[in-house]
């Protein structure tokens, strides 16, 4: 099975394209809307995940209302979070301060969820990049799964596999991420940088079957690498 990488700046869902924050350095730097399609008045689900080491806890922000109801720190996953659709600013503030870490203006679709992650990017700067999540239900006894690189520091790309030798994913880069896949979760997975021999695993059993999860992957030097996992339902 060959699941093609896609990137969150072009990936669609219903023919609506999700957003990218760009990070501030001196100033706000907004997004390119790129979607102009009508949006229907109402409430979206959204779930945001720090996946910056080191990081202080950041807030989460739509327009000048908080939205998260504590700081997320490194590695932690808010709750499914209630948004109002529309075109609007989001925000990201260091943990008890007004210092604005990114910010950009978004366009989010009524019942639609979204998972997004405060990345540091290629050249180093704060970043938030969003997802949407799938709602469609894995087949029976199967797991949904979705692997996203945000392993800044490798110099190669990931590489995801099963313990049976089935590989499922070669040449995941930075900032892509698989489509869905429908896996036993009684396999284990191993995940490797390029060609290396030395590979990680996921045990077997780390997965429940009918549950969606977002896998991803970051990185301390040009080849460890860690996993993390998000349920989406």
């Amino acid at each position: 099975m060959n699941l093609l990488g896609v990137k969150a700046i072009s990936f669609k869902v219903r023919d609506k394209v999700l957003f990218l924050l760009i990070a501030i350095t001196v100033g706000f730097t907004s997004c390119r809307k790129t979607d102009e399609e009508p949006i229907v008045e109402g409430e979206l689900k959204f779930k945001v995940v720090n996946a910056v080491e080191g990081s202080t806890p950041q807030d989460f922000y739509q327009n000048d209302v908080k939205i998260t109801t504590k700081s997320i720190a490194y590695g932690e996953v808010s709750d499914r979070l209630t948004l109002q659709s529309g075109t609007s600013q989001l925000l990201t503030k260091n943990s008890g301060s007004q210092e604005v870490t990114s910010s950009g203006s978004v366009r989010l679709y009524k019942d639609v969820n979204y998972t997004v992650f405060f990345i540091k990017n290629l050249a180093g700067n704060f970043e938030v990049v969003g997802y949407p999540a799938d709602n469609v239900l894995p087949p029976t006894g199967r797991a949904g799964l979705r692997f996203l690189n945000l392993g800044r520091h490798l110099k190669q790309n990931l590489r995801i596999s099963l313990a049976s030798g089935s590989v499922t994913q070669t040449g995941l880069a930075f900032g892509y991420h698989t489509n869905y896949g429908s896996f036993d979760p009684s396999q284990e997975i191993r995940f490797s940088v390029g060609d290396a021999t030395t590979y990680g695993t996921i045990p077997s059993g780390t997965f429940e079957a009918n549950k969606i999860y977002t896998i991803w992957f970051d990185s301390t030097d040009e080849t460890t690498v860690k996993y993390h996992v998000v349920q989406e339902n």
